[in-house]
């Protein structure tokens, strides 16, 4: 059954749930005999890992830096049972490095010495209550009503240790968040892994626009939907597994295992298309300003569907701006500003607000000073943003000093994962076994 962009924005839970039911149920062996889009890219980009367990733990304070060790023991990967009233965590991947300056812009003159044609102009800024030393860039002006309600931190100087320059590098990193656990997936792949219970929710991860390495693990894999435009449930070209299984429908359970699967699979995803279609078939046709809003409008259906999905990532690309950012950072920080505005605002209404986390980030930032093609490169010293009512209250923490650069660059004070265990903490899941160890925190959300 085809959906085509606008159907999608008012089916998405029903067209994700038919897809997710039947990829998932497939995993073992067939994990990518299911396609979530109208191309033959399809497929979960994120790799097969083979089983391990948790390296040593370790404690790691905040600055970033040679971490500070406990004596070593190695732990077991535990299951623990998730909360029947889920919390939903969505992940927004502003990929190609986004600039830290120019998004929260520093009241400091030597911002504007370093980047004389690049500088937001002071006009332009828009405040932050209770804030006299940065404010937003001007396309960020939708968010400032939930920073004035309480319901957004903004984090600055964010890295992991030796942070690279390097996109792939930086973002396997990133998802990744503890090299040492690569093997065993993405950081919110391995809390799925650590969290799955006999109760069969398909459909606990969803990828937006794009793959989900970090939401991949060993048992479990998210839902990749790359196009809303062309997402489909179809047999992808040289999958005889799933043709088979089509034609043996009618012949009863195959003793073959991986086509006893598929039989299985197959009705059970085009009965959740017939079901969940009834359910959004009196969705709103959504007009958006930005195109990747459209991407915060389908994570708002599928939120609201309560289908069992706890994690959505949302891939915003477009943020290596190496030139030409003054405009490109326009359109780019708006679609995200005014995607998150819009996620609320239909949270709010429907209830699920309370419960629903945005984490905004990318895998490094930019350069001080502004280069000779009006933007800047690869730089330290990221920016992330926690956004929803359960934010502890508006919170500006770490620091981007133009003072104390490191060869053009800003020194980073605050390590990534210490976010990433202020979200896992939130949703209850076990955040030292997952990052490798443990990590301060600074109570962005309230418990």
């Amino acid at each position: 059954m085809n959906l085509n962009r606008r159907r999608f924005l008012g089916f998405t839970g029903s067209a994700v749930g038919s897809v997710a039911t039947g990829g998932l149920l497939w995993k073992i062996g067939t994990s990518q005999d299911v396609s979530a889009i109208g191309s033959s890219t399809s497929a979960s980009s994120s790799p097969t890992v083979a089983p391990t367990t948790t390296g040593p733990s370790t404690t790691v304070p905040a600055t970033v830096g040679s971490p500070a060790k406990a004596s070593p023991t190695t732990t077991t990967p535990t299951t623990v049972a998730p909360t029947s009233e889920k919390r939903v965590v969505v992940l927004v991947q502003m990929a190609g490095g986004n600039d830290v300056l120019n998004t929260l812009v520093p009241a400091d003159g030597r911002y504007r010495d370093a980047r004389p044609t690049l500088a937001i102009d002071d006009a332009d800024v828009v405040p932050l209550d209770g804030i006299t030393s940065h404010g937003f860039h001007p396309a960020l002006a939708p968010l400032v009503d939930m920073w004035s309600d309480d319901q957004l931190a903004v984090v600055q100087g964010l890295a992991l240790p030796e942070q690279s320059r390097s996109h792939f590098v930086a973002l396997d990193t990133w998802w990744t968040a503890t090299p040492e656990l690569a093997s065993s997936g993405g950081w919110i792949g391995r809390y799925l892994d650590a969290t799955v219970s006999d109760e069969a929710i398909p459909i606990r991860a969803v990828s937006l626009g794009g793959g989900a390495p970090a939401l991949t693990g060993i048992a479990t894999r998210p839902v990749i939907v790359q196009r809303l435009d062309g997402f489909v449930l179809r047999a992808p070209r040289r999958s005889s597994g799933v043709s088979d299984a089509f034609s043996a429908m009618a012949a009863g359970p195959s003793a073959d295992g991986l086509l006893g699967a598929a039989q299985a699979a197959i009705p059970t995803a085009v009965d959740s298309v017939d079901t969940l279609q009834t359910v959004f078939d009196s969705t709103p046709q959504v007009d958006v300003a930005y195109e990747i809003e459209e991407l915060f409008h389908a994570a708002a259906s599928i939120i609201e569907a309560d289908i069992g999905t706890e994690v959505i990532l949302i891939n915003a690309p477009g943020f290596d701006t190496h030139s030409d950012q003054l405009a490109r950072h326009i359109e780019l920080l708006g679609g995200i500003a005014n995607g998150i505005e819009a996620l609320y605002s239909r949270l709010s209404k429907s209830g699920y607000a309370d419960r629903t986390v945005t984490l905004a980030y990318s895998e490094f930032g930019r350069r001080v000073a502004e280069n000779g093609s009006g933007g800047t490169d690869h730089g330290h010293g990221g920016i992330a943003f926690v956004a929803g009512p359960a934010v502890a209250g508006r919170q500006l923490v770490g620091d981007a000093d133009l003072v104390n650069l490191d060869h053009g660059d800003l020194v980073p004070n605050i390590d990534t994962r210490s976010v990433y265990a202020d979200v896992l903490d939130w949703i209850g899941a076990p955040s030292e076994q997952i990052l490798g160890g443990r990590f301060d925190t600074y109570s962005l959300l309230a418990s």
